[in-house]
């Protein structure tokens, strides 16, 4: 599976939902770009706005084709992310196994772990 869309809250004024849109699709840029160098794949984009955990069900549950979720966790003292937190709470009930990995592998650290 490659990397999915970021999940967004939802967002009152079109201004800032065009710029959130924006720096959503920078970060996909780059991780695609990132991904298409590293594995010669070219990842879906994903973008929804709502409750992180109902989103992230949904794109699972409507894309057969999606067979494990591999999250990054952020390594600073911020903690993990937002999803991972979420995922804290549901992870014995998700519908598909799910892979947590420190945020600050290398590329050959990440090479060695398949």
């Amino acid at each position: 599976m490659g990397p999915r869309g970021l999940l967004r809250q939802p967002l009152g004024d079109q201004g800032m939902r065009a710029e959130a849109q924006e720096d959503a699709n920078a970060a996909l840029d780059r991780a695609a770009g990132r991904a298409n160098g590293i594995a010669a794949i070219t990842p879906e984009r994903v973008i929804r706005e709502g409750d992180p955990t109902e989103q992230l069900l949904d794109v699972i549950d409507k894309d057969v084709d999606i067979a494990m979720l591999v999250l990054a966790a952020n390594p600073g003292p911020e903690g993990p992310g937002p999803i991972i937190t979420m995922m804290a709470g549901v992870a014995g009930s998700f519908p598909i196994p799910v892979t947590i990995v420190p945020g600050d592998l290398s590329d050959e650290d990440i090479d060695a772990l398949s």
